[in-house]
Formats: structure tokens, sequence, C-alpha cells
């Protein structure tokens, strides 16, 4: 699996606590073995994000990543709720 963070993407990750981070890598992983895995809640985005998807990674952090290969993935956001859909 590739993954391909974006500039944004990368600034907001630099500021999660080290915990967030800790439970970041722990779901990449599930996301790199089964991206199907209910524990990540992963969905398609509508609206001005179509073509976009989502997983959790904690109650209320989310990636928002595109698919831009057979196994390469974008992700372009990480935040909270109402920080990426507000």
């Amino acid at each position: 699996m590739n993954i391909v963070p974006t500039k944004k993407f990368t600034k907001q990750f630099r500021k999660l606590s080290n915990k967030r981070k800790d439970k970041f890598f722990e779901r990449v992983e599930v996301f790199s073995k089964d991206r199907k895995n209910s524990v990540l809640k992963d969905h398609a985005l509508h609206h001005e994000l179509q073509g976009l998807r989502s997983f959790s990674v904690t109650g209320d952090i989310r990636v928002v990543y595109k698919v831009i290969g057979n196994n390469t993935f974008q992700f372009i956001q990480i935040g909270t709720h109402s920080e990426l859909y507000e």
C-alpha cells in the first residue's frame, strides 16, 4: 500500500497529540489489511467532498482520503468531524 499525504494533511497531523498519532498508526495498519473493516467506519463522502472517502481514527478524528490507484491512497485531511465537514 502506498500513502501519499497532502501538505495540508501533514500540517494537520503534526498538530495531533501523541495519543491520537498512535491511534492513527493503529488504524492505518487496519486500513492497509482491510479497508472494509467495520472499526474504520469507512464511507464515501457527498456534496463538496464527492469522490472522496473517510475513515475513523477515534470517535471524532477522521481521515479524508482519495483512491488514486489500485493500492495508492492520497490522505487529504485529518481532524475532528466539525473541522473537516462544517
